[in-house]
C-alpha cells in the first residue's frame, strides 16, 4: 500500500465567526498561487487540476469539523483542537535524496498555509493504516490537541528530530522515531530578511 505524508499541526479552528474566518483564510490561500498537480485520467493522459482553494463546514458528524479543498499538493481539515493536512507526497521522501529544491519548496508551501491558519510547528505522520503513526493520525481526527499527541509520541519514541540530517538512515530505526517541523530556518530567513541594513 503506497503510503503518503500526513501532517499535524497546532493550528485550529476557531468557532467564532466561523464563515466569516473561512472566508478570509480561503482569499488567503488563494493568493500563495500554487501550483495544481497532475493525475492521470482513465485514458492515462496526464491532466493538470482545475480549480483553486474551497472550503466546506462539516457538521453532520462528531467531531465537525472545516475541510480545506484544493487542486494542489496539500489539502487540510481543521477541528476545534488541532489541523491535519494530508499531501500526494509520499512518506519515504523524507528519508531520500531527492532533488533538494523539490522538497524545501514543499515545506515553504506548509510554512506559507501553516502562517495563514495560525500553526508554528509540525509533526510528519505516515498514512499507512498499518504503521504505528496510524493511531496518532486517528485522534487527530477524533479533534485530540496537537499538545496532547506530542506529548503521545515523545513518551513512545522519545523526544522528535527536528532536523532532516538527524533521521535515521536504517529502516529499522525509522519506526523508532518521529519528525517535528518547527521551520526554524524559514523563520531565520524571514527574520533576516526584515532586519534593518546596518
Amino acid at each position: 500500500m503506497e503510503s503518503f505524508l500526513n501532517i499535524i499541526t497546532n493550528a485550529c479552528l476557531k468557532e467564532d465567526e466561523l464563515d466569516k474566518n473561512c472566508k478570509l483564510v480561503v482569499k488567503k490561500l488563494r493568493k500563495l498561487n500554487l501550483t495544481p498537480i497532475w493525475n492521470s485520467e482513465n485514458n492515462h493522459q496526464m491532466m493538470e487540476n482545475v480549480g483553486d482553494w474551497e472550503y466546506y463546514v462539516i457538521k453532520n458528524t462528531q467531531p465537525s469539523f472545516v475541510e480545506f479543498d484544493s487542486p494542489f499538493e496539500i489539502c487540510f481539515s481543521t477541528y476545534q483542537n488541532i489541523t491535519v493536512m494530508s499531501t500526494v507526497i509520499k512518506y519515504k521522501t523524507i528519508y531520500e535524496d531527492t532533488p533538494k529544491d523539490f522538497f524545501q519548496n514543499f515545506r515553504k508551501n506548509v510554512y506559507a498555509i501553516l502562517k495563514i491558519i495560525g500553526g508554528t510547528e509540525a509533526i510528519l505522520l505516515n498514512s499507512n493504516p498499518e504503521h504505528k503513526f496510524n493511531f496518532y493520525l486517528n485522534l487527530a481526527h477524533q479533534n485530540k490537541s496537537y499538545d496532547f499527541i506530542k506529548k503521545l509520541m515523545i513518551d513512545e519514541f522519545g523526544l522528535p528530530k527536528t532536523t532532516y540530517s538527524q533521521l535515521s538512515k536504517s529502516p529499522k530505526e525509522r519506526t523508532r522515531e518521529f519528525f517535528l517541523d518547527d521551520f526554524s530556518d524559514l523563520k531565520s530567513k524571514e527574520l533576516q530578511a526584515h532586519l534593518p541594513f546596518l
